[in-house]
């Protein structure tokens, strides 16, 4: 399990670097959390907020196979980068992400 702290406005974004897929992302607003996942077994991978703290676990695939295992230790598969940011100060949610 990877455990991070919760960050009002901000996002993280996991890409594999042998695809360029973004292959999970997961935005921090209004103290919730807005997930998006690829389609590749989307039902191996739980993003929870609990007591002020993200909890990421599971499984994260790009189209060619597992990328990233998160559990008791991370298993790194491929290489992946992660991006971290700010959203914008008009971001209300309800945009719809741009897959292109």
């Amino acid at each position: 399990m990877l455990t991070l702290p919760y960050r009002e406005r901000s996002y993280l974004r996991f890409v594999s670097t042998r695809t360029d897929e973004t292959i999970f992302e997961l935005k921090m607003l209004a103290g919730a959390l807005i997930v998006w996942g690829r389609r590749y077994r989307p039902s191996e991978f739980d993003a929870r907020l609990d007591d002020g703290e993200v909890r990421l676990s599971g499984t994260l695939s790009d189209h060619l196979g597992v990328v990233v295992t998160f559990g008791g230790q991370t298993v790194v598969t491929a290489n992946f980068r992660v991006e971290v940011g700010e959203l914008a100060a008009d971001f209300d949610g309800s945009w719809r992400r741009d897959e292109s």
